[in-house]
């Protein structure tokens, strides 16, 4: 563990979470499925729910499009800070990086 005082994880609390919904910190967004896809949903990994049900671009993890400008330390990618040195963030799309300049947002 770090000595840096500002990265100490012991102080983080976890905000909210509900039914398999692993703990996080920071808000999780809320989202409804059909009985049938919500079964399916809590017995399968992550990697096959996605592929299953993703919306592609419609995903709310997608852009900027489902997120308010503070909910996002990186505009226009579905991002949460974990510390104040540590960022944690969707996989961004090519069309995102261009869109909304991230490689520049990380740089500045």
């Amino acid at each position: 563990m770090s000595s840096d005082p500002k990265c100490n994880l012991a102080d983080l609390k976890p905000v909210k979470f509900s039914g398999s919904q692993s703990l996080a910190l920071g808000t999780l967004p809320s989202v409804q499925y059909g009985i049938v896809q919500e079964k399916l949903r809590q017995s399968s990994s992550k990697a096959f729910h996605c592929s299953v049900f993703c919306p592609g671009k419609r995903c709310r993890y997608e852009g900027a499009a489902f997120w308010q400008k503070e909910e996002m330390p990186i505009m226009g990618i579905f991002s949460t800070w974990v510390t104040d040195d540590i960022v944690t963030m969707a996989r961004p799309s090519t069309e995102i990086i261009e869109k909304y300049k991230i490689i520049k947002q990380f740089r500045e």
